[in-house]
């Protein structure tokens, strides 16, 4: 799955074509790269140039 992400959405209410939010509120990088056993910059740095991105101060 080269530039490609899967997520496992069985118990949630969504349809193709949905917004995703993957870091955020709720969920930063460092939550998630902790889950995933390795760091933020790991996460972040291997996402494709192509994936839009917004960032927000909080």
């Amino acid at each position: 799955c080269m530039d490609m992400l899967m997520i496992d959405v069985t118990n949630i209410d969504c349809a193709e074509g949905d917004e995703v939010i993957i870091f955020g509120e709720g969920q930063s990088a460092e939550q998630f790269a902790s889950f995933a056993g390795t760091i933020s910059y790991e996460l972040l740095t291997g996402l494709a140039p192509r994936i839009p991105r917004l960032y927000t101060e909080y």
